[in-house]
């Protein structure tokens, strides 16, 4: 015999909780209560259906099912439905199995009172609202940036009527925007805190209406830089990145950004700014120098200040130039040289692919070899290059003009230097370079020399002046951490060209220069200045 009994059970927990939060102002939402699925303990498989429910006083049950059985008591399944009045008052829910079953079949004659399992009951809170924060769309405000911004409060329940702002001393509310919204939008005075200081600070609290509670001051602040904000530099006519100009070049530039008054420009001497200050926006014409100032990049900047609300000046702004020439990066260059015979090999050794580990080639002095480019050759600007010339130890192979494979002698005491020559648009050249360690007999003594293998035989700079002989342009490497100038001598030892040993690289332009030897002097980075003897030839 089966028994539908819950006598001396109970149900499991409402909402799978114990306790519930619910807001001061729910705005007229049901909420619902459900508990899991359950079985009379006699009869396993037999679901229990039906359950008597109660709710705190006040409470509004959706599609109530009541029963004089169970006075103030509503009849459902498993879960029920019910609206919370505005206010502060919480209490119990509580639910009863219920075998109804039982109660319904007179012949049983069983009192409902017996017929119900003990209460499982779920407390009902109704905490007090609060305004939990305030964001700042900016932050932190910088001096002279007199831009409105928002500020956005948060509240830990929902139901706000509204919001009462208090701002810093000397800030105001935006012209025709809201003031006592979640989000309102306010205009700073553009300097620090009155009283001094590094942070502003505010208050705001919010009204809940239906149950007639204002929350408790919340106190914001933002913080506050005596700096200008860094500018945003602009270079209308700029292409590339970094873009290139040549010597005498000018180009226009701008500058602006919040709290910004007056510009100033700087740079490496040489390079001159008109005006040097600027206002907002204002065209700024940034003249370059002309020819023996050198090559590579060089920076412009900009700094930000504002003398009327005594700021800081702003971080600079910078933008990097490439000035004449580009130092090439050779490592980002996908471009390979291969030295070999025109069978692959030279003189029995396999063909050496450069860069790579250095590899010595058994040649002799003035052999016929294969030049082979495969890959792509590629600009300063990642561009493909069809225009290039070669250079193989100081001279240009015949015919050799814009050819991927090219059949020259190489080979020296010192090994042999193979360059691509680019002219770029300011006419100057760009080296891409490798230097090839040599194993043969270079020095007419009969003997094979082995060469000490430069230190990263790869694609690289020339270790010495080039071209030589030069027409245009002399390209003088500079050792790291040389000072002084770098001077060429004619036979009379007086300086015709000099220029400041910096950037890695120095180019003197010898295009007026008389035809004949002279002399070069380097600077090192503490000994002698190393010298080297150079030709001009137009």
């Amino acid at each position: 015999m089966n028994i539908k009994s819950v006598r001396d059970q109970t149900p499991g927990l409402i909402n799978g909780v114990s306790s519930l939060n619910v807001p001061l102002c729910p705005g007229g939402q049901p909420i619902t209560f459900t508990i899991a699925q359950e079985y009379f303990k006699a009869v396993p498989s037999l679901a229990i259906t039906d359950y008597v429910w109660q709710v705190p006083a006040g409470w509004q049950v959706v599609n109530p099912q009541t029963s004089a059985a169970f006075p103030g008591a509503y009849l459902s399944g498993r879960s029920i439905s019910a609206i919370p009045p505005a206010g502060t008052a919480g209490g119990l829910v509580q639910a009863y199995q219920y075998s109804k079953a039982c109660n319904e079949n007179s012949f049983f004659n069983n009192a409902p009172g017996t017929l119900v399992s003990f209460p499982r009951q779920l407390v009902i809170f109704r905490p007090q609202p609060a305004v939990t924060g305030v964001t700042p769309s900016r932050n932190p405000l910088t001096c002279g940036d007199q831009r409105p911004f928002t500020l956005t409060a948060a509240v830990n329940q929902p139901g706000v009527d509204f919001f009462t702002w208090t701002l810093p001393q000397g800030w105001a509310f935006a012209p025709g925007a809201a003031t006592n919204t979640a989000t309102i939008t306010v205009v700073p005075t553009g300097t620090g805190p009155i009283g001094g200081g590094s942070n502003f600070s505010g208050s705001v609290t919010a009204r809940y209406t239906c149950a007639s509670l204002t929350t408790q001051p919340y106190t914001y602040s933002v913080s506050y830089s005596n700096q200008v904000a860094q500018p945003a530099l602009t270079v209308p006519t700029a292409t590339g990145n970094p873009p290139l100009f040549c010597y005498g070049d000018s180009f226009t530039a701008s500058a602006d950004g919040p709290g910004g008054a007056q510009f100033t420009w700087s740079g490496p001497a040489g390079v001159s700014f008109t005006p040097q200050v600027s206002g907002p926006g204002q065209p700024v014409t940034v003249q370059l120098p002309g020819s023996n100032y050198g090559y590579g990049d060089i920076t412009v900047s900009v700094t930000a200040g504002n003398a009327t609300f005594n700021c800081q000046a702003s971080v600079p702004a910078s933008q990097k130039i490439v000035l004449h020439r580009a130092v090439l990066d050779y490592a980002t260059n996908p471009v390979r040289l291969q030295v070999g015979s025109d069978t692959g090999y030279n003189n029995g050794a396999p063909p050496s692919d450069y860069p790579g580990p250095p590899s010595y080639l058994p040649v002799q002095c003035n052999t016929p070899t294969y030049l082979r480019l495969y890959g792509q050759l590629l600009d300063y600007y990642g561009f493909p290059i069809s225009n290039f010339r070669w250079n193989v130890d100081g001279r240009e192979p015949a015919n050799s003009a814009n050819q991927f494979t090219v059949l020259t002698p190489i080979g020296t005491s010192q090994g042999s230097q193979v360059c691509l020559i680019i002219t770029n648009r300011c006419g100057a050249d760009e080296y891409y370079c490798w230097q090839i360690p040599i194993y043969g007999d270079c020095s007419g003594g009969g003997g094979p020399i082995d060469p000490e293998p430069c230190v990263e035989c790869g694609r690289q700079a020339p270790t010495a002046a080039y071209p030589n002989p030069a027409d245009t342009d002399l390209t003088v490497p500079v050792p790291a951490g040389a000072h002084g100038a770098v001077r060429l001598l004619n036979a009379q030892g007086r300086a015709v060209r000099q220029a400041p040993a910096r950037g890695g690289r120095v180019v003197l332009d010898v295009r007026a220069l008389p035809n004949g030897l002279y002399y070069l002097e380097v600077p090192s980075a503490g000994g002698a200045p190393a010298r080297q003897q150079v030709q001009i030839q137009h």
